[in-house]
């Protein structure tokens, strides 16, 4: 029975130290920093474009808010006419 593992596994980090490859173990542990830090920065910029999803539809719902009050302000103008 064959366990898919990725490259950055702990797993086969320990399984290349055990086997006497340290060279081996040294690119796995390398490559797990690397994917580790590539999580975090995708985690960092999903924040930010949720940040800027919100501010856009905020922006969106004033302009609606803003130009509904112009419309009552309008209709409130003309019967005070």
């Amino acid at each position: 029975m064959s366990i898919d593992l990725c490259s950055y596994s702990p797993l086969v980090q320990f399984q290349a130290i055990a086997a006497g490859k340290m060279e081996a173990a040294k690119i796995h542990a390398e490559n797990a920093i690397r994917k580790k830090n590539e999580s975090l920065n995708y985690h960092r910029m999903s924040t930010r474009i949720d940040a800027v999803a919100s501010r856009v539809q905020t922006a969106c719902t004033m302009q609606k808010v803003g130009f509904s009050n112009d419309i009552v302000n309008q209709g409130s103008f003309r019967k005070l006419m």
